[in-house]
């Protein structure tokens, strides 16, 4: 989740259902054992339940597919330094999804750069 989260940053996890997620949130589920934190690029209603589409902010790799029995959470804070962010607020919400569209762009961006600058 680099750069928006970096190493030794603390998160706070609430428990939440798969409908009260929405595109931009950061979620934390369980896979291969290990806890994972990504944000939330899709949502889809599968009639039995929702299918969630999760990747890391400096990631242009295909999604992680993350199903409802594998989700933990949503973060709702952040600890950076010993100071809490809230991911609550009505700004927050629209920068964490402005992310999920600009984030992908800008990787794209620069992987084209980095092809084009090695030949």
């Amino acid at each position: 989740m680099w750069p928006y989260l970096r190493t030794g940053d603390k998160v706070v996890v609430e428990r939440v259902c798969s409908e009260d997620l929405r595109r931009g949130d950061i979620i934390v589920y369980q896979s291969g054992g290990r806890f994972v934190c990504h944000r939330l690029i899709r949502k889809l209603n599968r009639g039995s339940g929702f299918l969630l589409f999760s990747r890391g902010d400096a990631s242009w790799s295909c999604p992680d597919t993350v199903t409802g029995d594998m989700l933990v959470g949503r973060v709702s804070a952040v600890i950076k330094n010993g100071k809490i962010k809230s991911l609550e607020g009505c700004s927050r919400k629209l920068l964490n999804r402005a992310i999920v569209i600009v984030l992908p762009l800008f990787a794209r961006t620069v992987h084209v750069l980095e092809v084009l600058c090695t030949k």
